[in-house]
């Protein structure tokens, strides 16, 4: 069975926000939901609740649920770090696994809009899927590089409940089911080599030039900020 999906009030949003400014002393908050912004409309009344009270957040959204105007209300309310779904670069594959990944131009529209605005953006990538080859691997993490945007996560498909891969795999204890190395038996790659190509996706992302330098560039601003 289907859980209903339930949506907060953006008033009691915000209220609890402003306890926790005003309790704790916090100066940024995280909304870690994956659904934060499948109705736009309800977005945007939570933006204009925030924005009196000079916080600083980040979250988790869908790119094709975004728009510059609404990346724009979002910042001004606060909004300092977006984390989007890139998954692979090849989106039939998705699809097979019954993912709605948003268009490739819609991200890269997303990720200028907000590099522009100043909002760092974190995209997610996954590799090892079983219809995923080297090939097809190489190329996401290719495109990550094109994209570059100011973090990436690489993680390994895992068959975390209510997936496609769950089905594929035997019962695992949770602490199995890291994201770090395969836990489903892939049909052309050993484990191994695909825990090594994330490690290497990941060292190759860091250690550009391009990348090295805005990375300096940031820490330089915080450490003067």
């Amino acid at each position: 069975m289907t859980a209903a999906f339930r949506e907060r009030d953006p008033a009691r949003v915000a209220a609890e926000v402003a306890h926790l400014r005003d309790r704790y002393g916090a100066t940024g908050v995280s909304f870690r939901d994956p659904l934060f912004n499948l109705d736009p409309d309800r977005v945007r009344a939570i933006a204009n609740a925030l924005m009196p009270l000079g916080m600083r957040f980040s979250g988790e959204m869908r790119a094709d649920r975004l728009d510059e105007g609404l990346l724009v209300l979002l910042w001004r309310a606060g909004l300092r770090s977006l984390e989007i779904g890139v998954e692979s670069v090849d989106r039939g594959l998705l699809g097979a696994h019954k993912r709605k990944p948003p268009e490739l131009a819609q991200i890269e529209r997303v990720v200028k809009v907000a590099q522009r605005l100043g909002v760092r953006v974190i995209c997610n990538y996954l590799l090892g899927l079983p219809e995923d080859d080297e090939r097809t691997m190489r190329e996401t993490v290719d495109w990550a590089k094109r994209l570059d945007s100011f973090a990436v996560q690489f993680t390994v498909a895992t068959p975390y409940p209510g997936t496609t891969l769950e089905a594929k795999a035997a019962p695992l204890p949770p602490e199995a089911l890291t994201g770090f190395r395969p836990s489903v038996p892939h049909p052309t790659m050993s484990g191994d080599a695909i825990a090594a190509l994330r490690e290497e996706a990941y060292v190759s992302y860091h250690f550009r030039p391009r990348y090295m330098w805005r990375f300096a560039r940031h820490a330089a601003a915080a450490l003067w900020d």
